[in-house]
Formats: C-alpha cells, structure tokens, sequence
C-alpha cells in the first residue's frame, strides 16, 4: 500500500451546506473502501486548507479513482502529495 496526504478545500457549494460534512466524511469512507483505499486519519484544519486526510491505497490508480469519485459531488477540490516512508527515503537518497 501507498500512503497519500489529501489536502481538501470546500468550494463554494460545499461551504454552504457545511452542516452536512459529517454525513459527507461517512460517505468518504465507503468510497474509500469501494475502491481499496483506507481513510486512515483525518484532520479540520486552520489555514488554506480546509481538511487534510492521510489514506492508504493499493496504487495511484486506486487513489486516483477515489480522489474523483470524492471531488464528483462538486463540494471540494483537492490536491494530493504521495509520501514516502523512511525505508523507501532511505533508498532514494541512497541512489543520489
């Protein structure tokens, strides 16, 4: 499995029904799950951002597939960051 940080931000559409992100996250995780990933953590943030969350996935493509599946609604964009964890860094560096 990959992990990925998802950095979301509310569009204007999804900023004014607010009040159903609670049921819109539990959504989230069923999506996640049709398409093999894991909503590990999830975070509200202060900032540009408006909610960071770290998933698991098989492949980019998994990821990918959920990351649409998420935005489809037209209540968030978002961007993502593929991690690499110590061993992987260790590896890249290492072949500097």
């Amino acid at each position: 499995m990959s992990r990925y940080i998802v950095l979301l931000c509310w569009t204007d559409e999804g900023i004014r029904s607010v009040e159903e992100s609670p049921h819109r996250f539990e959504t989230a995780k069923a999506i996640a799950n049709i398409h093999g990933c894991e909503l590990v953590e999830f975070y509200l943030t202060m900032g540009s951002v408006d909610i960071v969350a770290i998933v698991d996935a098989p492949d980019d493509e998994a990821l990918m597939r959920f990351n649409l599946s998420l935005r489809a609604n037209g209540n968030l964009t978002s961007t993502t960051l593929k991690t690499f964890g110590n061993d992987a860094y260790q590896r890249i560096i290492a072949s500097v």
